[in-house]
């Protein structure tokens, strides 16, 4: 053992750390293609294997349907053989092709709130060249909600009858075609006539304007269509998504009101941040910060009462104790003529005055009482490292690893849950009389009387640290 540590340590600093660099990365690779997808719950489903190490499936797909022009293949072979649950991989991506009408109703329709279209797949929408802005297909939340309200009725029985002459009489053109291109004994591409079929449908019924593709009258606008719709090479594709999102930084009020009250809904938080913040580990849950749609509506119509004016001025005692406080301490401070450390102070009077007001607990952090709560306080709001935040997001069991920091974090993470969760619970098996005064807004979020929806423990317990995260980054 002691002659290996030895050759080891004659090896040059920068050779150690290039096969440190390569083992790590190819511990993650053998994670991502190997492991990860062999431990994949949607293994249970049927499915073709990937046909290609990187993109799965996708390259099949795209060869077999667009170079090839064999549409709708590999699809149709696909539920043929598996039925109408089809599982297969595209690129890192597991996928789960439904044909089953059951299957359909069930993810469409009667429990389409727990389907959520895909980010990716909703980001390319947004930004493809053809669409020109946010649609149907891309948007989520009450923004979906509305365009799918507004256009719904429009597809009823009533309306599509309106159409059927439409359908006919392309329908019977396109079958006149094929008679004589039947006589001729000659390959006929249907994918080529269809996606002219639907061109024309689609033009007459939608916007009353004739293609007349299937007549081969306008081969200009057929070729554009077309050159639109075929799918982007993977280089163009990359290059077409924004990397990085423009950032403004509003602080004129009317502004603000403008964006989080006035026109709210034109406005929606930004994805990535969302997802940070849903696996925040300081939050622990969806909180109102996180959540976007019905979701987010919801939230904020329940705890925004709490913010009105007579609420927040049952607080004013708190708010001005604690700055008191501070100013004393303050005064003491200005005689000494040393430097103060005015964003750790303002720390403090936020903690305080957040865990007195939010869920009625003296942190005490001004006096310098609780140091170990004020310390995992500080902790958990220090923006970890680049190589934690990948291993939090990417990496199983990242939270599990016996690393020092990851055990700090954790012992942290569990203090102040801990005590947040052990005043709720008392809230919860002591409820306050409702002739009383509510003393934090715990109490009122709790209090039937104040809200329509009675929130669990752990809701609560995610709104009080959305608080203090927020808290946080505004003292």
């Amino acid at each position: 053992m002691t002659d290996l540590v030895a050759t080891a340590l004659g090896y040059p600093t920068v050779v150690i750390g290039v096969f440190g660099l390569v083992s790590v990365v190819g511990g993650v690779l053998v994670y991502l293609f190997t492991i990860k997808p062999a431990l994949s719950p949607l293994n249970v489903i049927p499915g073709p294997k990937s046909t290609h190490w990187l993109f799965g499936s996708l390259k099949e797909i795209i060869d077999t349907k667009w170079s090839k022009g064999h549409f709708p293949q590999p699809a149709l072979s696909w539920v043929k053989k598996y039925g109408g649950a089809v599982h297969y991989r595209a690129f890192l991506r597991h996928r789960v092709l439904i044909t089953d009408p059951e299957a359909l109703k069930h993810v469409f329709n009667t429990k389409a709130d727990n389907y959520p279209r895909s980010t990716d797949s909703r980001l390319f929408l947004r930004v493809c060249e053809i669409i020109g802005g946010d649609g149907l297909l891309s948007s989520e939340g009450d923004a979906h909600t509305h365009m799918r309200k507004m256009l719904m009725p429009h597809f009823g029985f009533a309306k599509v009858r309106q159409f059927i002459d439409v359908f006919a009489g392309q329908t019977q053109a396109l079958s006149a075609q094929l008679d004589r291109l039947a006589d001729t004994n000659a390959p006929v591409d249907m994918h080529d006539l269809f996606t002219k079929l639907t061109l024309d449908i689609i033009g007459l019924s939608a916007f009353g304007y004739d293609f007349q593709s299937l007549t081969n009258q306008n081969e200009r606008v057929m070729a554009a269509y077309k050159m639109m719709n075929q799918p982007p090479s993977i280089l163009f594709a990359v290059g077409r998504v924004p990397q990085v999102d423009p950032l403004v930084l509003i602080t004129d009020p009317e502004a603000l009101k403008h964006v989080f009250n006035t026109k709210a809904d034109n406005y929606p938080r930004s994805t990535d941040s969302r997802l940070f913040l849903r696996v925040c580990e300081i939050i622990g849950g969806d909180g109102l910060l996180s959540s976007e749609g019905d979701a987010h509506t919801h939230m904020r119509k329940m705890l925004m009462p709490h913010f009105g004016f007579a609420k927040v001025r049952q607080f004013i005692d708190v708010f001005a104790g604690q700055t008191q406080a501070l100013s004393a301490q303050l005064n003491r401070l200005a005689d000494t003529n040393v430097p103060v450390d005015m964003h750790d102070l303002f720390t403090k009077l936020t903690l305080d005055i957040i865990g007195l007001s939010a869920f009625g607990y003296d942190f005490q952090s001004l006096t310098n009482q609780n140091e170990r709560v004020m310390a995992a306080y500080k902790m958990m709001n220090q923006p970890p490292s680049i190589l934690f935040a990948v291993g939090r997001v990417y990496l199983p069991f990242f939270d599990r690893w016996p690393l020092r920091a990851i055990q700090r974090r954790n012992d942290a993470k569990r203090m102040l849950f801990q005590t947040v969760d052990d005043v709720i619970s008392a809230k919860l098996k002591s409820p306050r009389r409702r002739t009383g005064a509510a003393t934090d807004l715990v109490d009122l979020m709790l209090d039937n009387q104040s809200t329509e929806h009675k929130i669990s423990a752990e809701e609560a317990r995610t709104h009080v640290m959305t608080f203090l995260t927020a808290g946080h980054e505004v003292s």
